[in-house]
């Protein structure tokens, strides 16, 4: 179950503090296989999501930004086109459990030349598998 994040705010669970170096191994399955990847994520990572709808699972970017009771708090991107993304006008941050993150992405560079654009994040990452939104 995917959690918003002001829900997990007013739940009476303690919030556990984590060190910015501190990182969280997991086991991801493949979709195309039955193998188990072995995956780190750490705070300040970008993920890819997975968001399962009742037509399609529907994948986003994000930038995990804590950690809270074994779930990760993600703040996520809009694609602008092909492997550029930026941060919305509004804050999109929400709790996702373990099993939604798909993996890790490697570290974007900026781009642009324009106050506007130099917003933008390009990921050197094929994203073509993926439904990215």
């Amino acid at each position: 179950m995917i959690k918003r994040y002001s829900q997990a705010l007013k739940s009476p669970k303690p919030r556990i503090p984590l060190m910015k170096t501190h990182y969280v191994m997991m086991r991801i399955c493949d979709d195309e296989d039955n193998d188990m990847e072995l995956i780190e994520v750490q705070i300040g990572d970008f993920v890819i999501v997975k968001y399962p709808t009742k037509q399609a699972v529907r994948h986003y970017a994000g930038y995990v930004e804590d950690v809270v009771n074994g779930e990760y708090v993600v703040s996520f991107l809009r694609k602008v086109f092909g492997h550029t993304f930026t941060y919305p006008k509004e804050e999109d941050v929400d709790t996702i459990e373990p099993d939604n993150i798909v993996r890790s992405l490697p570290k974007p560079s900026a781009i642009g030349s324009t106050k506007r654009s130099s917003c933008q994040l390009q990921f050197q990452f094929d994203f073509s598998p993926y439904n990215m939104f």
